[in-house]
């Protein structure tokens, strides 16, 4: 009797320390993804033009959508390939007095009129823009390290994600919403590059470089300093959020002619949440102010700085679709 009492109190020590190692776990400081995994992500983008004589908005662009994602496959290095749609899209755009809307869930598809007024034309060119990125798919592919990037691009949306200077005013909206590195930071997040530590912990501090894009400028180099603000490991939602700001240090990654915009000035902040029982970003939001210019080499950068004080506002929003 003896004996068995000594291996039921090993037996039940044993079990108790495995499942706080179970529990313990389940808390996963890196992305984690399972094949067959789904989830939904609803992205929110507004930009708006301040002018340097007061006028706040006079350019607005509005873009939300739904991205529909699914872990296709973890392969032998452990890297997740994720399959993500994009669901729906509703657009806007208001520049001066130039109005043009899109709604894919109201949408009956192009239009018979051919009119021979410009601003239809533009209005329906805005509607064609992203009609056709409604059901378009990539794949991002995300590493044990957090680390991720764009795997397979469908054509139209490796189109989309390059400007246009045309009149189809859609085009330069749907670069900047739909541009390459964002279409990565939607799904998995952009605050691994350059982290070390494997636990978070409040007060951590890393930087990552990366790239951003804004209205009417080629892609910017950016720096972004990340701090843990807080970790909740609980019984509801464990999570970890972390705060970013951007680096004052905008390089332009693409030579421009003269004429062309150019950043001369990025700054910004966001916040992330990383839901540490899922092992994946659940949401974040964050607001970026870029100062550009036309570009002339005849002036020097200071004077071309106050000759043009000319400022785009973009504001993003993800969260899950319960």
């Amino acid at each position: 009797m003896k004996s068995n009492r000594y291996y039921a109190v090993v037996w039940v020590t044993l079990t108790a320390a495995l499942l706080a190692g179970c529990g313990n776990g389940q808390l996963h400081s890196r992305p984690v993804f399972t094949p067959g995994q789904t989830w939904s992500n609803q992205v929110t983008m507004k930009t708006w033009m301040v002018l340097p004589i007061g006028i706040r908005d006079a350019d607005t662009r509005d873009t939300a959508f739904r991205l529909d994602c699914k872990v296709r496959e973890v392969d032998t290095d452990k890297r997740a390939h994720i399959e993500v749609t994009i669901a729906e899209i509703t657009a806007a755009m208001h520049s001066l007095s130039v109005k043009y809307d899109y709604d894919s869930k109201k949408d009956l598809g192009p239009s018979a009129n051919n009119s021979s007024d410009k601003n239809t034309q533009r209005g329906e060119g805005f509607s064609r823009t992203f009609r056709e990125l409604v059901g378009q798919s990539y794949t991002v592919v995300v590493y044990p390290d957090g680390r991720a990037e764009l795997g397979k691009l469908s054509e139209l949306l490796q189109a989309a994600s390059v400007r246009t200077n045309g009149d189809n005013f859609g085009g330069e909206q749907a670069a900047v919403a739909f541009y390459e590195e964002y279409l990565t930071d939607y799904v998995a997040g952009d605050m691994f590059p350059g982290r070390k530590a494997e636990a978070f912990e409040p007060n951590q501090v890393w930087t990552g470089r990366m790239t951003a894009r804004s209205p009417m400028t080629p892609p910017i180099a950016v720096v972004k300093t990340f701090n843990v603000e807080s970790v909740d490991r609980g019984e509801g939602m464990a999570k970890a959020v972390v705060s970013y700001k951007l680096g004052d240090d905008t390089e332009t990654l693409t030579p421009q002619a003269k004429g062309s915009m150019q950043a001369v000035k990025t700054i910004g902040e966001g916040t992330v949440v990383y839901d540490l029982r899922q092992g994946r970003m659940v949401s974040k939001e964050d607001k970026m102010r870029v100062q550009v210019q036309t570009l002339d080499r005849r002036r020097p950068e200071s004077e071309r700085a106050q000759k043009n004080k000319i400022f785009y506002v973009m504001t993003r929003n993800v969260v899950p679709v319960e």
